[in-house]
Protein backbone atom coordinates (compact mmCIF):
# COMPACT_ATOMS: atom_id res chain seq x y z
CA UNK A 1 0.00 0.00 0.00
CA UNK A 2 1.00 3.61 -0.48
CA UNK A 3 0.49 5.94 2.50
CA UNK A 4 -1.14 9.32 1.97
CA UNK A 5 1.38 12.06 1.25
CA UNK A 6 -0.35 14.77 3.25
CA UNK A 7 -3.29 13.92 5.47
CA UNK A 8 -4.58 15.66 8.58
CA UNK A 9 -1.60 17.99 8.75
CA UNK A 10 -1.54 21.71 9.47
CA UNK A 11 -1.04 24.12 6.57
CA UNK A 12 0.33 27.60 7.10
CA UNK A 13 1.06 30.79 5.23
CA UNK A 14 3.96 33.20 5.71
CA UNK A 15 3.46 36.58 3.99
CA UNK A 16 5.92 39.46 3.88
CA UNK A 17 4.14 42.67 2.92
CA UNK A 18 4.89 46.36 3.26
CA UNK A 19 1.62 48.15 4.03
CA UNK A 20 1.03 51.61 2.64
CA UNK A 21 3.06 54.10 4.68
CA UNK A 22 4.53 51.40 6.95
CA UNK A 23 7.47 49.08 7.29
CA UNK A 24 7.64 45.49 6.04
CA UNK A 25 5.62 43.14 8.22
CA UNK A 26 5.75 39.35 8.38
CA UNK A 27 2.41 37.62 8.89
CA UNK A 28 2.36 33.93 9.87
CA UNK A 29 -0.82 31.98 10.54
CA UNK A 30 -2.40 28.53 10.09
CA UNK A 31 -4.94 27.96 7.32
CA UNK A 32 -8.31 26.26 7.55
CA UNK A 33 -8.80 26.00 3.76
CA UNK A 34 -6.62 26.61 0.74
CA UNK A 35 -6.91 26.33 -3.03
CA UNK A 36 -4.04 26.61 -5.50
CA UNK A 37 -4.41 26.60 -9.30
CA UNK A 38 -1.53 26.36 -11.77
CA UNK A 39 -2.74 26.85 -15.36
CA UNK A 40 -0.51 26.90 -18.46
CA UNK A 41 -3.47 27.87 -20.70
CA UNK A 42 -2.45 25.44 -23.45
CA UNK A 43 -4.78 25.54 -26.44
CA UNK A 44 -4.79 22.86 -29.13
CA UNK A 45 -5.40 23.67 -32.78
CA UNK A 46 -7.80 21.02 -34.06
CA UNK A 47 -9.35 21.18 -37.52
CA UNK A 48 -13.01 20.30 -37.60
CA UNK A 49 -13.65 17.74 -40.30
CA UNK A 50 -16.71 15.61 -40.85
CA UNK A 51 -16.58 11.82 -40.79
CA UNK A 52 -13.04 11.51 -39.35
CA UNK A 53 -11.45 11.60 -35.92
CA UNK A 54 -10.35 15.15 -35.19
CA UNK A 55 -6.66 15.08 -34.28
CA UNK A 56 -4.82 18.16 -32.96
CA UNK A 57 -2.25 19.50 -35.42
CA UNK A 58 -0.59 21.97 -33.09
CA UNK A 59 -0.69 23.69 -29.74
CA UNK A 60 -0.17 27.11 -28.24
CA UNK A 61 1.00 27.86 -24.73
CA UNK A 62 -0.83 30.85 -23.34
CA UNK A 63 0.07 33.05 -20.41
CA UNK A 64 0.75 31.05 -17.27
CA UNK A 65 -1.71 31.83 -14.49
CA UNK A 66 -1.17 30.95 -10.83
CA UNK A 67 -4.09 31.79 -8.57
CA UNK A 68 -5.63 30.60 -5.36
CA UNK A 69 -7.38 31.49 -2.17
CA UNK A 70 -7.02 30.79 1.50
CA UNK A 71 -9.19 30.91 4.59
CA UNK A 72 -7.87 31.36 8.12
CA UNK A 73 -9.23 31.98 11.59
CA UNK A 74 -9.57 35.71 12.23
CA UNK A 75 -6.99 36.41 14.92
CA UNK A 76 -6.08 39.91 16.07
CA UNK A 77 -2.47 39.52 17.23
CA UNK A 78 0.42 41.32 15.53
CA UNK A 79 1.56 39.38 12.47
CA UNK A 80 -1.64 37.33 12.36
CA UNK A 81 -4.58 37.13 9.92
CA UNK A 82 -6.45 40.05 11.50
CA UNK A 83 -3.53 42.41 10.97
CA UNK A 84 -3.14 41.24 7.34
CA UNK A 85 -6.90 41.81 6.87
CA UNK A 86 -6.64 45.38 8.25
CA UNK A 87 -3.50 46.24 6.27
CA UNK A 88 -4.84 44.93 2.94
CA UNK A 89 -8.24 46.59 3.42
CA UNK A 90 -6.64 49.96 4.30
CA UNK A 91 -4.14 49.90 1.41
CA UNK A 92 -5.38 52.32 -1.27
CA UNK A 93 -2.54 51.73 -3.75
CA UNK A 94 -3.28 50.06 -7.12
CA UNK A 95 -3.11 46.25 -7.04
CA UNK A 96 0.45 45.83 -8.46
CA UNK A 97 1.85 48.07 -5.73
CA UNK A 98 0.19 46.00 -3.01
CA UNK A 99 2.30 42.96 -3.85
CA UNK A 100 3.92 40.81 -1.22
CA UNK A 101 5.84 37.59 -1.19
CA UNK A 102 4.24 34.46 0.20
CA UNK A 103 5.29 30.97 1.19
CA UNK A 104 2.37 28.54 1.31
CA UNK A 105 3.29 25.35 3.21
CA UNK A 106 0.82 22.49 3.01
CA UNK A 107 1.42 19.69 5.49
CA UNK A 108 3.26 21.41 8.33
CA UNK A 109 6.87 22.38 8.82
CA UNK A 110 8.24 18.83 9.11
CA UNK A 111 8.24 16.25 6.31
CA UNK A 112 6.14 15.30 4.48
CA UNK A 113 5.03 18.66 3.11
CA UNK A 114 4.82 20.67 -0.09
CA UNK A 115 5.69 24.37 -0.23
CA UNK A 116 4.82 26.98 -2.85
CA UNK A 117 7.13 29.98 -2.66
CA UNK A 118 5.76 32.96 -4.60
CA UNK A 119 8.09 36.00 -4.78
CA UNK A 120 5.34 38.43 -5.85
CA UNK A 121 1.70 37.93 -4.91
CA UNK A 122 -1.18 40.35 -5.30
CA UNK A 123 -4.03 39.88 -2.82
CA UNK A 124 -7.65 40.86 -3.35
CA UNK A 125 -9.47 42.73 -0.63
CA UNK A 126 -10.15 40.16 2.11
CA UNK A 127 -13.64 39.08 3.07
CA UNK A 128 -14.78 37.65 6.36
CA UNK A 129 -17.13 34.83 7.18
CA UNK A 130 -19.27 34.56 10.27
CA UNK A 131 -20.63 31.06 10.60
CA UNK A 132 -19.60 28.75 13.45
CA UNK A 133 -16.27 30.56 13.63
CA UNK A 134 -15.05 33.93 12.37
CA UNK A 135 -12.73 33.59 9.38
CA UNK A 136 -10.98 35.74 6.81
CA UNK A 137 -10.73 34.66 3.15
CA UNK A 138 -8.42 36.13 0.54
CA UNK A 139 -7.94 35.43 -3.18
CA UNK A 140 -4.46 35.86 -4.60
CA UNK A 141 -2.55 35.84 -7.89
CA UNK A 142 1.17 35.07 -8.19
CA UNK A 143 3.29 37.19 -10.50
CA UNK A 144 6.93 37.35 -11.53
CA UNK A 145 9.18 38.94 -8.95
CA UNK A 146 10.78 42.21 -10.08
CA UNK A 147 11.09 42.81 -13.80
CA UNK A 148 11.50 39.25 -15.03
CA UNK A 149 10.49 40.05 -18.58
CA UNK A 150 8.46 36.89 -19.09
CA UNK A 151 11.05 34.33 -18.01
CA UNK A 152 8.78 32.74 -15.39
CA UNK A 153 9.52 32.61 -11.72
CA UNK A 154 5.98 33.08 -10.42
CA UNK A 155 6.28 30.07 -8.13
CA UNK A 156 8.92 27.69 -6.82
CA UNK A 157 7.56 24.33 -5.69
CA UNK A 158 9.34 22.19 -3.10
CA UNK A 159 8.07 18.77 -1.97
CA UNK A 160 9.74 17.02 0.92
CA UNK A 161 8.89 13.39 1.62
CA UNK A 162 11.17 12.62 4.56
Amino acid sequence: TTPSFIKNRLSSLVVKHQPEGGSQTTYTFPLTAVSFTYNNNITYLTPEELSIVNVPIGQFAGAREITGSFTAYLRGANGDSGQLFRDLAADTRPAPLRSANANLVIGGSSAPYVAFNMPAVVFDIPTHGIEDIITVSVNFKAQEGGCGGGDGGEVEILAKKS
